[in-house]
């Protein structure tokens, strides 16, 4: 999933810390045919255990380790299409951290030429491996987090349509039948999607939220499809994203069930706006909060399109305005 409209970012800065390089499966590209959004997260994922790794907490993500990492927040921009076959590089460097936490920012590159794929902004949590209760850094991590420090975020990797300001008011099932946000996915996590201690994978977030997508879909597709049909448009519009934002709040294990509850908040010109809450339909608390910008995206052109207006005021028309994240 990638921003087709954005200018070409600058060289790649000097971020300290290489965390990933690899190449791109064919069978993690999507129906778009460009890599998913679940796998730009986990070449994220498994740079932390770099990062992890250079602060002297080599065992973090194996299942004897004392403490790991959690990501709380992530916010990712996709600058361009990442597709089977391509080799990609990931580095980064820390922005701050506190007694039990960091930020770093990450850029996903061309292993060969630098162009700029992704870029993130990640809060990660130290945790106690067991119980996922914040833990102090060691004192051994201390000097190679003070190594790692960079100079804030490039222009190129802030957020662009998102306030990433704006306090996150956890989701739940009560809410989301009280606005009316219908359910867009159901399924439970497998123990495949979990990692060494049972939680589940963060990129299992972006999944399920892939996923939900052709259920919020059926949500106005019927009134839409003549429109697109009569501007030569597929009757069925997909999305390419450009920017998200996700709030992680519970850890399911295997067994879980997930359900997901998405609604368009904002259409404007080529884009939409929506909202997802991963929710525990047993408790009814939330595990993940998401926020996605996306294109309008013709796949059979392969570009991104203006919304036709008639099909533009159907978004509006069924968007939850208080659907927050």
């Amino acid at each position: 999933m990638a921003d087709q409209t954005q200018t070409p970012a600058p060289a790649a800065p000097a971020l300290p810390l290489q965390m990933f390089l690899g190449f791109v499966n064919q069978w993690e590209c999507d129906h778009i045919g460009h890599m998913n959004a679940m796998f730009y997260l986990s070449r994220a994922y498994q740079g932390w255990a770099a990062f992890a790794t250079a602060v002297n907490l080599k065992s973090a993500f194996q299942r004897e380790a004392p403490s790991t990492l959690l990501p709380r927040e992530v916010h990712l921009r996709f600058h361009k299409e990442l597709r089977g076959g391509d080799s990609a590089e990931l580095r980064g460097g820390v922005l701050e951290y506190s007694e039990d936490s960091v930020t770093l920012y990450q850029e996903l590159r061309n292993a060969i030429d630098g162009e700029l794929y992704a870029t993130y902004r990640v809060v990660l949590d130290h945790v106690e491996a067991a119980s996922a209760k914040l833990f102090p850094w060691p004192q051994k991590s201390r000097a190679p987090l003070d190594a790692l420090r960079i100079q804030g975020i490039p222009e190129h990797g802030r957020a662009r349509s998102m306030d990433l300001s704006l306090p996150a008011d956890a989701g739940s099932l009560e809410k989301a039948l009280t606005l009316g946000a219908p359910v867009s996915g159901l399924s439970m996590l497998a123990p495949a999607e979990t990692d060494a201690f049972g939680r589940m994978l963060p990129q299992i977030a972006i999944g399920r939220q892939s996923d939900s997508y052709g259920g919020m879909l059926r949500q106005y597709t019927a009134e839409a499809a003549p429109i697109l049909a009569a501007k030569g448009l597929p009757p069925t519009s997909s999305g390419a994203a450009l920017e998200m934002r996700i709030v992680f709040r519970k850890w399911p294990r295997a067994g879980n069930q997930m359900q997901m509850h998405t609604a368009v908040v904002e259409a404007k010109g080529k884009t939409m706006r929506f909202r997802a809450w991963n929710l525990d339909p047993a408790t009814g608390a939330c595990w993940i909060e998401h926020e996605v910008v996306v294109a309008h995206f013709d796949m059979i052109a392969r570009r991104a399109y203006t919304a036709p207006p008639e099909y533009e005021a159907i978004l509006n028309k069924h968007a939850i305005k208080g659907f927050t994240l």
